[in-house]
Formats: structure tokens, sequence, C-alpha cells
């Protein structure tokens, strides 16, 4: 009796049974029903030496009954010409096993940098933006599809010369220094066996910023803040950074979470800060004032809320903001200042004040190393708190504000 040809409806219909049983249609094509209801397409051909072979086409309802009867179709093409179908897809699964093996020895440069991402530069860095940015728009393009093993040091070179050519050393050095980590931990991977520019010297050393407001300066930039000239974000956060002394990114990524209003205290995890050191911020009458409007009217859970991935306003988005500000709206006799220069303000007004440099620099959660730190654990809290409470009293008085802080006296 010859076999019904299969339909989808009696496909469907078919129910599992103690032993697995198979509903052939003929040609050595059907369905094998197993006893937890699993369906396969099964192919049962005779091999060129003789041997009846079972081929596994695919599961149902993964592969319809439409695919494998093509399925089995190409399976007996392959027959006809003398191949082995099971034989033929046991190389090419090989064959693409080597080949995804080769590929992660052997990457070009573009995968190899889409692994770093992912594995090293996301899981770590808050906003790892800006290196993606930059070997995304000078290198990649340029030798993304070289093979990682094949990278030279001139053509590193020739990227970087052509950065330089345009003017952009600052831009160049970035890029190298960037590009010389990602080289460096493909290194550790063994991806190569060593970095092709290590050793390269930086191309450009941009001088250090000394910039640092003056008495006059602090005087015009608060009036001018409180003009309007910015948005609330721009300004609170210009004022903040003044006010305490932390890094722009610290005070933009600001929780509300990590204040405690009522103890005029930031608690600063360690894994916001530069130096992986969590770190105790007092707060002055001036910060408080103004995180206490701000939680007045917030809105969702950072102090600073913004367009960036994380939902905070980004501290290149602030520089650039302040610039156009200043350039829309000058303020007479306020020189063109950055955001992080209110950090170093507030360090050489903590020093013109007699604060002295070990409390100055545990404000801006600056840490000795060696014996210094090993042996000293005090953590200067009171000290701290008196110097930020000191500063907030001379700011007070250069824009004419009483302060209400309860300061603790500032002792020589």
């Amino acid at each position: 009796m010859a076999a019904k040809r299969l339909t989808d409806a009696a496909v469907r219909a078919l129910k599992p049974k103690a032993e697995r049983y198979t509903v052939a249609e003929g040609a050595g094509f059907g369905l094998m029903v197993y006893p937890n209801g699993a369906k396969s397409w099964l192919l049962r051909y005779t091999a060129a030496d003789g041997r009846r072979r079972p081929m596994i086409l695919g599961s149902y309802p993964d592969m319809s009954l439409t695919d494998a009867r093509a399925a089995a179709a190409a399976a007996r093409a392959q027959l006809a010409a003398g191949a082995d179908p099971l034989d033929q897809r046991r190389e090419t699964r090989d064959a693409t096993r080597a080949q995804a093996i080769e590929q992660r020895r052997a990457p070009t440069l573009a995968e190899a940098f889409a692994d770093y991402m992912a594995l090293n530069v996301r899981p770590r860095l808050r906003r790892p933006q800006a290196i993606e940015r930059d070997i995304g728009a000078y290198v990649l393009p340029e030798l993304g599809t070289l093979k990682l093993a094949d990278l030279r040091r001139v053509d590193v070179l020739v990227v970087l010369d052509g950065i330089r050519a345009r003017g952009a050393l600052h831009q160049a050095e970035m890029v190298r220094s960037r590009f010389a980590t990602f080289l460096n931990w493909c290194a550790e991977r063994d991806l190569i066996e060593a970095s092709p520019i290590a050793g390269l010297k930086p191309l450009h050393r941009a001088p250090p910023r000394e910039r640092a407001l003056c008495d006059d300066e602090l005087h015009t930039l608060w009036g001018w803040l409180a003009s309007g000239a910015t948005s609330g974000n721009v300004r609170d956060a210009l004022r903040l950074i003044l006010l305490t002394g932390q890094r722009p990114g610290e005070v933009l990524g600001l929780p509300w979470s990590e204040l405690d209003l009522p103890a005029r205290l930031w608690y600063l995890p360690a894994a916001r800060t530069k130096n992986g050191r969590a770190h105790t911020v007092p707060l002055g009458r001036l910060a408080l004032d103004i995180l206490e409007a701000r939680r007045a009217t917030a809105h969702g859970p950072f102090v600073f809320p913004g367009r960036g991935t994380d939902g905070t306003l980004h501290g290149q988005s602030l520089a650039n903001l302040l610039r156009r500000s200043l350039a829309g709206s000058p303020a007479a006799g306020l020189a063109p200042f950055r955001p992080h220069d209110l950090r170093r303000t507030c360090r050489t007004g903590l020093a013109r004040l007699g604060v002295a440099d070990e409390v100055g620099e545990r404000v801006l959660n600056h840490h000795r190393g060696g014996l210094v730190a090993v042996y000293n654990r005090h953590r200067y809290e009171a000290e701290m708190r008196a110097a930020l409470d000191a500063w907030d009293r001379h700011l007070c008085r250069l824009i004419g504000q009483a302060s209400g802080a309860n300061v603790v006296p500032l002792h020589a």
C-alpha cells in the first residue's frame, strides 16, 4: 500500500505515543514523532557504499512541510551527483566552525574593536561614547577592514598624520592614546603578539590649564548667571562645581539618592569618582539652597536631567552651552572659561583662605599615595566642612548675600 501524501493538517494532528514512530510520505521522506511530542522531518536514503542512512532535515514547526520537501529534494540531488548529503552537511558545518574559530583568532580591526567596546569599555565606563567616536571617526574608516594581525605601525601613522595635517594636534593625540589602549587590550587577549605602536611617543602635550577666576570675576559670574543668560541647568551646575570643587562629570551625574540634605552631605560613591574612591562632600549654605530649590521642582532621579543616554546632562554639553552663552551674552570683565576651571577656582580660593593643602586636596578628592595613604587614615571630614563653609562665607561676601551656614571656625 502506497504511503499517503502528508498535509499540514495531518502533520498538526499527529499525537505522540509511548515509542517514537515515523509517518512516511514516500521515497524515504517522512516525519518522526517522539514520545515528548517533538516532531522532526526525516529522509532515509541509501549511500553509495550501500548503507541505509537516516538524515534529520529539521524540526517541525520550525521547518514547514513545504521547506522539508525542498530540503529532501536538495539532498536527493546531491545523491544523484555522487555526493553523500550527510557527509556534505558535516563538511559544511566543520568549515563554518573553522571559519568562526579563524575569525576569532584573526579578526578584522573593526571586529576586534567591537569586542573591545562590548567586553571592556561599556561595562566599565558610564560614558564610552568619546572612545567609540574617536576610533569610529578616524581609524575604522581607513583601517577597519584590515586584519588585526596585519596592522603595522605605518598604517596607524598615516591616519594620525592625516589628523595632524588638519591642525588638530590635540585630537591626533587623543586618537593615538585611545587606539594604543585598545591595541594593548588586543595583545593581552593574544589577538596580536604585541601592539604595533608600542613605544610611540605622545604626539602633542597640551599645556596644563591655569585658569582660575579671581574675586572680581566671581562677582561678575554670579550676577551674569542670575541674569538668566543661561538655562537653569547650566546656571546651577556651574554654581555647584564652584561651591563644592567636584568634577563637572560628578556634579552633572548627581542623583538625588546620593544627597542627605538635612545633614548637608553629598555621598559620592567610588563607582562615580575618577580615582575610584568614595568621597563625602560637605555642602555649604549656598549649595544647599540651590539643591533645595531644585528638589522642590524635581522630576526624575537626577539633579541635572538631560538628553544623554543615562538621562543626565553631559560634560561636553555643559561646556558647549557655556561657550555659546558667553558668546551670545558676554559678561563685561569675564574672560572665557571652562566648567573645570571652576573646580580649580575653588581649590585656589581655599588656599587663599588659609586652608591647609592636605585639606584642600581632600576636598577635591585628591589622595596622596605611598606611605602617607597607608598610615594616615584620618578622613578630614570636620576640616573639609570648615573649609567649604569658609569658602561659602567668602562667596556670600562677594555676591552681597548673608551666609546662613552654621559654620565651624577655620583654624590655621
